[in-house]
């Protein structure tokens, strides 16, 4: 701060625990290791270092700032007007555009003794809000953040200090959860939740829970109905959810908050018996933890009570289903722990195909929903039109396809047993969702697009590119594929997620080699590589954006669509492994086969992280496999190849020389690639090691071959070019 003014809020059970301050001042901040300091650059005009003037900030913080801050100043007494109106300007601005409800996390530090929270929100000149926070909940303590938008924040760095140990940041266990809902016809629904949970370790008596903005509580209780105070803002604003206990509970004590809420968001109609569930996993309240929900795995108890006209389709076992007094009622329960529940809601028709222990259950919507009725009025306004077009009205129809999809679906969960191990999912339910272009998958519930239920002629009549046909193709596979990864092995956190939209992306691959071959395989993998190396529309590869351990903060306002690359560059990554992994020369891929297995059965154990699967990786590699990881897993960037050769007869066969050139890599990269012979009798396939500059490879073959195959199947992720000379 270089001048201007400076109040501190007042107090709060004697203590001041803000300030505000307006005025000229500048903000610095530069990360600790090189991964950070190169992300600061991709949002920095490509500098390391922030360097950005502010005019007005607001810095909330439970540790020895005050004392800091009134020796840096000099008070008197003066009009706090403008003060007065920036503090409201920049709360109102992290209400609206954050929806953090920074407040009661600033209270629930300031009764933790020895918890430094810290977090400084600023009017920069040259990036509009920026927000450094220091919370030492979160898995990773410090943030930095831009405020773009309504709830749109893009996380410039994130990390923990040197010496940081985030392996006991998590405080909840939730045993149980226990819902009782009701979906009225107009969509709106009312609920109670029962969470059981004990606190791993001595806590604080403020709870955070994670639930839908539009889903407004009225009540919260323990096991004795007291009813507790809680915190909910207005739903467009911060309305994180908070639960104050009457004092902090110990360690391994069991608790159970019973929370009514009722509310809109969550189901929307989309017509004729077609209905879209929006909040899929913040339909319940549940505590957030400073890890993804995704690793804390829980038993659930679900009762729905809907209009009789409707089915709920949902995770774990159907206990009951009866109809009474015009409502269903349906009653689920898990047998196993899940990591998250959640439920399918419409005018759905069942159809079901079984093989080799496997029960897939295919729900399907006969009627129309908007987007495809609107086609149809359109089809019926102009029948000369359509006709000529060769479009038929009655054509646009879901109601013919559910045994392909189901079959599709088994025959997928049968490879991924065959390649991956046995899971605890026996029983599949696909349900057709409004959604033309999205899937999703939670453990045993599947929500499929519209258009994977409609024939050839339908999607014929509606369009569909390539790019959509080959997304209609894979998301089937890549959803049942969640059922292994992302489910049955749960990723630790964000870093980490990389893996279950990856690997799930390359099992989808795998299906395809399976039906057509490895062209398919082939195919499948260079359109991924296509994508990793063409610039977005924004500007820039998204090979280029960082590892894919960056997991979501590779999405943001200067990359949308940046996320794509755990799916792309994840899947490519396994890819990579599978082929250093396999004998090209037998086809034998035995090796890849443990390691997978291996690592479902490591997920039984508990959440899985990269360096959990590196351990792995090297385990059944036979060597340390942290040059891989270090090249393609924590690192960005693509490789560029090129590659020359000559075929020389002599009196011994044909000499092969071939020269490389490795580019866009770093002093000690290397990494083997194949290269094919194809003779008239057979094919021969060996390695050469990709270096960093120029690299010579020569060998003797029999005699001259037919097809010189350099990069055989995609297998090594890489801008290639190939000259004979």
């Amino acid at each position: 701060m270089r001048s201007g003014l400076l109040a501190l809020l007042p107090e709060i059970r004697g203590r001041r625990l803000g300030a505000v301050f307006v005025g000229e001042g500048e903000f610095t901040f530069r990360a600790p290791d090189e991964a950070e300091k190169r992300q600061t650059a991709r949002f920095n005009r490509g500098r390391e270092t922030l360097e950005d003037d502010f005019t007005a900030m607001v810095i909330w913080f439970s540790d020895s700032t005050e004392q800091e801050l009134i020796r840096q100043g000099k008070a008197r007494s003066g009009d706090v007007t403008a003060l007065a109106r920036s503090l409201e300007n920049l709360r109102s601005a992290v209400r609206r555009k954050w929806k953090r409800n920074i407040e009661a996390e600033l209270l629930r530090y300031a009764e933790t003794p020895g918890a430094a929270y810290f977090c400084a929100v600023l009017d920069t000149r040259s990036h509009g809000m920026m927000a450094y926070v220091l919370n030492p909940g979160e898995w990773e303590e410090v943030n930095l953040l831009r405020m773009r938008g309504e709830g749109a924040t893009d996380v410039w760095n994130s990390f923990s200090p040197a010496g940081g140990a985030n392996s006991a940041k998590d405080v909840f266990d939730v045993k149980n959860v226990r819902v009782e809902m009701a979906v009225q016809k107009n969509t709106s629904l009312s609920a109670t939740a029962a969470l059981t949970m004990v606190f791993r370790k001595e806590g604080s008596r403020w709870i955070p829970l994670s639930l839908a903005p539009t889903l407004r509580v009225q009540k919260v209780s323990a096991e004795e109905d007291a009813a507790l105070p809680f915190i909910q803002e207005d739903e467009k604003e911060d309305a994180d959810l908070w639960v104050l206990l009457p004092a902090p509970l110990p360690a391994a004590k069991p608790l159970t908050l019973n929370v009514s809420y009722q509310g809109r968001g969550v189901v929307e109609t989309a017509g004729d018996g077609n209905f879209m569930v929006q909040q899929r996993s913040r339909w319940f309240p549940r505590p957030a933890d400073a890890s993804d929900a995704f690793a804390d795995k829980t038993h659930f108890h679900l009762i729905f009570r809907v209009p009789k006209e409707f089915t709920v389709v949902s995770v774990g076992n159907l206990v009951r289903r009866e109809s009474a007094g015009g409502l269903e009622m349906s009653e689920w329960q898990t047998s196993h722990p899940l990591t998250v529940a959640g439920f399918s809601y419409g005018r759905f028709k069942a159809t079901t195909v079984s093989a080799d222990g496997w029960d897939v259950e295919v729900y399907h919507n006969p009627g129309l929903n908007d987007e495809l009725h609107s086609l149809r009025i359109l089809l019926e306004a102009n029948p000369r039109a359509a006709t000529a077009a060769g479009l038929v009205s009655g054509a646009l129809t879901t109601t013919g396809m559910s045994k392909a999809v189901g079959a599709g679906a088994l025959n997928a969960a049968r490879l991924f047993e065959n390649l991956f191990g046995e899971i605890p999912f026996r029983r599949i339910r696909v349900t057709q969702q409004p959604a033309g272009y999205f899937g999703q998958s939670w453990p045993g519930l599947l929500f499929l697009p519209y258009i994977s239920f409609l024939d050839g002629t339908a999607r014929n009549m509606l369009g569909l590119n390539f790019t959509a046909r080959d997304f209609l193709e894979m998301v089937g596979p890549h959803e049942i594929a969640h059922l292994w990864w992302g489910h049955a092995v749960v990723w630790r956190d964000y870093r980490d997620q990389w893996m279950s939209e990856g690997f799930a992306e390359y099992s989808a691959a795998m299906y395809a080699e399976a039906l057509n071959g490895q062209k398919a395989l082939a195919s499948h993998m260079e359109k991924l590589r296509q994508w990793i190396a063409t610039p977005l529309p924004e500007g820039g590869r998204p090979a280029d954006l960082g590892p894919v351990t960056l997991g979501v903060r590779l999405e943001s306002a200067e990359s949308p669509g940046g996320y794509r690359l755990v799916y792309a560059k994840g899947a490519f990554i396994l890819h990579m492994l599978r082929m250093l992994m396999r004998n090209f020369n037998t086809g034998e891929e035995a090796r890849f086969r443990a390691l997978m297995q291996n690592l479902v059965r490591a997920g039984a154990d508990g959440p899985v992280t990269t360096r959990d699967f590196l351990g792995l990786a090297s385990k059944h590699m036979g060597e340390d496999m942290t040059w891989f990881f270090d090249e393609w897993v924590y690192s960005g960037g693509l490789p560029k190849v090129e590659v020359s050769y000559t075929l020389q007869p002599s009196a011994k066969g044909v000499q092969f020389s071939g020269k490389c050139v490795t580019s866009r890599v770093g002093p000690g990269f290397r990494m083997p690639m194949p290269l094919t012979f194809v003779f008239r009798k057979g094919q021969v396939t060996g390695r050469f090691v990709l270096k960093s500059g120029t690299n010579q490879f020569d060998t003797l073959l029999p005699e001259m071959p037919q097809k010189v195959e350099v990069n055989p199947l995609e297998a090594v992720l890489c801008d290639l070019s190939v000259r004979k000379n």
